[in-house]
C-alpha cells in the first residue's frame, strides 16, 4: 500500500516538544472518536455492572487510540495529526512492531505530559527511547 502525499516528507530537523503533544492529542481524538463509533457501548452497559463498564470504556480508549495510532503510523507513514502539524516520524514509515510500541507507550504518556512535558518529549520521551522513533519536523515532499 503506498501512502502516496500523506506519507512522503524530507525531513527538516527536530520537533518541536509543544508541537509533537497537540500532534499526539488531535490523534488522541481522533482515536477516541474511532473507538466511540466502533465500541458497542449499549450492548455492554446493559450486560454489566457499572464498575465494570467504566473500566472497559477506559479500556477501549487506551487502547483504541494507541492502536489508532500505531496503525496510521504503520501503514500511512505518520499520523493524521502529525501531518497537519507538518510533522514525522524520523526514518519514515516503521514496522508494525515499532509502531504499536511507541503507539502504545505515547497513550500511556500523553495524559502525563500535561504536567511533565518532559515524559513525551518527541525525541528524548519515553515513546521514543522505547520504540527508536522519534518525532522530527518535516515538509512536504517535492514531487
Amino acid at each position: 500500500m503506498s501512502a502516496g502525499a500523506f506519507g512522503s516528507y524530507a525531513v527538516t530537523g527536530p520537533a518541536e516538544p509543544r508541537r509533537a503533544t497537540a500532534a499526539a492529542w488531535i490523534d488522541w481524538a481522533a482515536g477516541a472518536v474511532t473507538v466511540a463509533l466502533a465500541f458497542p457501548f449499549p450492548i455492554v452497559r446493559a450486560s454489566i455492572e457499572l464498575p465494570w463498564f467504566v473500566t472497559s470504556v477506559g479500556i477501549a480508549l487506551f487502547s483504541g487510540c494507541a492502536l489508532f495510532m500505531a496503525l496510521t503510523a504503520t501503514l500511512l507513514g505518520r499520523t493524521p495529526g502529525m501531518y497537519l502539524l507538518d510533522l514525522g516520524l524520523e526514518g519514515g514509515r516503521p514496522d508494525a512492531a515499532k509502531a504499536l510500541l511507541w503507539g502504545f507507550a505515547l497513550a500511556t504518556c500523553l495524559p502525563a505530559s500535561i504536567g511533565w512535558g518532559a515524559l513525551a518529549h518527541p525525541a528524548s520521551g519515553l515513546p521514543a527511547r522505547l520504540s527508536g522513533l522519534a518525532v522530527v519536523s518535516a515538509r512536504q515532499a517535492e514531487r
